[in-house]
């Protein structure tokens, strides 16, 4: 045997040293370091269309800003990314990239985006929808007014257009209309993670302690994937953001435990603060998942504790808000509303501890009513915080997600994803119960344009189109149409039907497999579809029903046309204008 022994060792001894000596001919990816100081806005980073590849780690005068994988693409990029560096001019910046063998001479530092020229002209862009300038984006975070402006952070990959790096991205606008991105606020890092979802609200009574002039603090509360729920405050109105120094405030558990998306608010009834959050454990012993929405309070922001949950969920519970609306408007009969990322909610009471349905019992998943019809393409709803008295609406924004981290949507672009309208949320009396109306926020009215179609009163006459020759792909309509109690109308947007029939009070988008209850208001039905690049969305009813659709629209055109009876009484369809550029 030990003859059969030593030959073996010797062939094995030999596989080593040729493979040794292989390996030594080639060249050997290394870490890159590369320093520069900042003298311009913008690193641009060439990236390619892998979402991975290599890591790259940046910091500010020897503290980190962030870290990303990435796939560093110095002679072919698919596109630029680029971080917004302005605020540490002067500053010495240290780029660090694992395993790579080229130099790193193609970051460069400018007052401008590589590609600039082409932003928001590009084939696939929406034009009235925000959309971040590069790479993948999805759950909106942090929705909050403060002084005049509407803050929308966002979950944002800035290194690639599929998922990853989650960071905060950041835009702001005075009228929920017209956006401006800005600087990032928030990155992923070492030590703690990833920046994953979470919401904004102010500290007006100073609780944390951080106020130092007249302005109050803003606060985000959020998950650090390696660390926890964390905070992290503004002090300049939400341009910057800073980590507060006693994070986590609620640390992550030992194994695979995720308490996720808090949403606080104050609960002026129990003199507490509370947040729904999202809690994902995972039992290995039993191979499960077990999900759940609790409900958390704290007294004084620093600590907090679990009060409550509804039991059993899935994934589509992620992003819970909680939130009082009146019923019909009356403001002496305020009822409360549990919402998920789904846009699924419940309605009832809430005691600081509780979720009680209408009939008085201690809500569970099964109680939540459904606002958007299957085949729709939305997800992680949130309503903004802090929104004036006097203006009083419950205001949303989520995000349209046909199939996760896809790009084929916007294939070929250097962007992923958009978000929905600024939609405005109401309780009303129906035959079913309380239920919510949704329609979109009265600013978006201001991008119409001279109407290219108007009638009245038209009665629908098969082969007559009152939309002829429209081919615009930035459109409102409008329509109001009286029917018979059999009767039915379609409309065509760009190749995809939108149908309506009054006896089996439905409608529907056969394309898409979205049907969805609605019976004739008054014989009438109500209908304004929004037709933007890549996505259309409807409300009808006047909000009983919302459907939003991302769509690759096979043909130009529209078109509208009714069984025998169907009466035309009001139909507008406007162009609106672009949000990026006057």
């Amino acid at each position: 045997m030990k003859p059969i022994r030593l030959k073996v060792l010797l062939s094995a001894l030999s596989i080593l040293v040729t493979t040794s000596f292989s390996q030594a001919q080639q060249p050997i990816p290394e870490r890159k370091v590369r320093t520069m100081e900042i003298t311009a806005k913008y690193l641009n980073i060439p990236l390619g269309y892998n979402p991975w590849g290599t890591v790259m780690t940046l910091s500010i005068d020897g503290k980190p800003l962030g870290r990303f994988g990435l796939d560093l693409q110095e002679q072919n990029p698919y596109f630029w990314g680029f971080i917004d560096v302005e605020r540490y001019k002067g500053k010495k910046l240290e780029i660090v990239v694992d395993n790579i063998a080229t130099d790193l001479s193609t970051l460069t530092n400018s007052d401008q985006i590589v590609g600039h020229e082409t932003l928001y002209t590009e084939p696939l862009r929406p034009q009235y929808h925000f959309t971040s300038r590069r790479g993948w984006f999805n759950d909106p975070n942090g929705l909050i007014w403060y002084e005049g402006v509407y803050h929308l952070f966002y979950q944002h990959n800035p290194m690639s257009v599929f998922w990853g790096n989650m960071s905060w991205g950041h835009a702001t606008s005075p009228d929920l209309v017209h956006w401006q991105e800005q600087p990032h606020v928030l990155f992923p890092k070492a030590t703690t993670g990833e920046c994953f979802t979470g919401a904004c609200f102010v500290d007006k009574e100073n609780l944390l302690g951080l106020q130092q002039d007249e302005r109050k603090p803003i606060v985000a509360f959020y998950l650090r994937t390696a660390s926890g729920l964390s905070y992290a405050y503004s002090l300049d109105g939400g341009a910057t953001f800073s980590d507060y120094e006693h994070n986590p405030i609620v640390a992550k558990a030992v194994g695979n435990e995720r308490i996720d998306s808090p949403k606080p608010m104050f609960h002026a009834e129990s003199g507490k603060w509370v947040a729904p959050v999202f809690d994902h454990r995972f039992f290995a012993e039993e191979n499960r998942n077990s999900m759940t929405v609790s409900i958390y309070s704290s007294e004084d922001l620093r600590s907090w504790q679990k009060e409550s949950d509804i039991g059993e969920v899935d994934l589509n519970a992620e992003c819970p808000d909680l939130f009082p609306l009146p019923l019909d408007g009356n403001k002496e009969d305020m009822r409360w509303l549990l919402l998920l990322g789904n846009a699924s909610y419940v309605v009832g009471n809430f005691d600081g501890k509780y979720m009680y349905t209408e009939g008085g019992e201690k809500a569970t998943y099964q109680d939540f009513v459904a606002t958007i019809p299957a085949g729709c393409h939305y997800y992680a709803s949130m309503t903004y915080d802090n929104i004036p008295e006097e203006d009083g609406r419950r205001i949303q924004i989520g995000w349209m997600k046909k199939v996760f981290n896809d790009p084929s949507t916007y294939a070929g672009m250097p962007f992923n994803q958009q978000m929905s309208l600024p939609m405005v949320w109401t309780l009303h009396s129906t035959e079913l119960g309380p239920r919510v109306f949704i329609n979109p926020a009265k600013e978006v009215e201001s991008l119409r344009g001279e109407p290219l179609a108007k009638e009245q009163n038209v009665a629908l006459v098969k082969g007559i189109n009152p939309l002829a020759g429209i081919d615009s792909e930035q459109v409102e309509i409008c329509l109001t149409a009286k029917l018979p109690k059999q009767g039915k109308i379609t409309l065509n947007i760009r190749g995809i039907g939108v149908e309506y029939d009054a006896a089996k009070e439905q409608i529907s988008v056969p394309s898409d497999g979205v049907v969805a209850h609605l019976a004739p208001t008054d014989g009438r039905l109500s209908l304004r579809a929004f037709v933007d690049t890549r996505s259309m969305e409807i409300v009808a009813g006047e909000g009983r029903v919302y459907i939003p659709l991302l769509e690759e629209f096979p043909t130009e055109g529209y078109n509208v046309e009714g069984s025998e009876g169907v009466v035309l009484e009001d139909l507008a369809l406007y162009p609106l204008a672009s949000i990026w550029h006057k």
